[in-house]
């Protein structure tokens, strides 16, 4: 199968697989995974009903992960620029949702939007508890703008150390125009 099928059969073997390697890519519609072009996992675990924004989100994957992980009482929200990935996203989510999850409703919605202007995309203040992204932020030439964005999304109130809630989890690197003296990126 893909290079992505073959690094999370590897973890597995090396170490106890947690439930999020569990989940990908078996589980996940094949269409989807296919479209993946990601380079991890930026999902927490303890995210039970919470709101999760994926900022660019393509196909879905990550998505589709955080919905099963959020369970039926958390709601899941994929952004992305590209049509012909949200249709695929957009094409699975009930299916997933309510047949392979046996939730009782989709708990997963996709918009269409770029990730530095969340709020022409409909993303309310304070309305996300958790934000995620898969090697994208890295790509926008305006990543203070996204920042900006993250923040105001983000719903208020503390961030306990065992909880996910009002946090940011976002996989791939950051290089700043001006990085300090002996630092040129950092990478999460």
């Amino acid at each position: 199968r893909t290079h992505t099928h073959t690094h999370y059969v590897t973890h597995c073997v090396r170490r106890p697989c947690p439930p999020i390697r569990m989940l990908t890519p078996p589980q996940v519609p094949q269409e989807v995974s296919d479209k993946y072009y990601g380079c991890g996992v930026p999902l927490p675990l303890g995210i039970e009903g919470l709101r999760v924004l994926d900022l660019g989100s393509g196909s879905g994957r990550d998505c589709y992960a955080a919905a099963a992980l959020v369970g039926p009482k958390g709601m899941v929200t994929g952004i992305d620029m590209t049509d012909e990935q949200l249709d695929v996203a957009r094409r699975h989510a009930d299916a997933f949702c309510t047949a392979t999850l046996g939730y009782p409703s989709t708990n997963l919605k996709f918009v269409k939007g770029y990730i530095e202007y969340l709020d022409q995309a409909g993303i309310e203040d304070n309305s996300m508890d958790l934000i995620i992204s898969n090697c994208v932020v890295n790509l926008s030439p305006d990543k203070a703008r996204i920042l900006r964005e993250a923040y105001r999304v983000l719903a208020p109130g503390a961030v306990p150390t065992r909880s996910a809630a009002g946090r940011m989890h976002f996989r791939g690197a950051v290089c700043p125009r001006f990085s300090p003296p002996g630092q040129s990126c950092w990478v999460c």
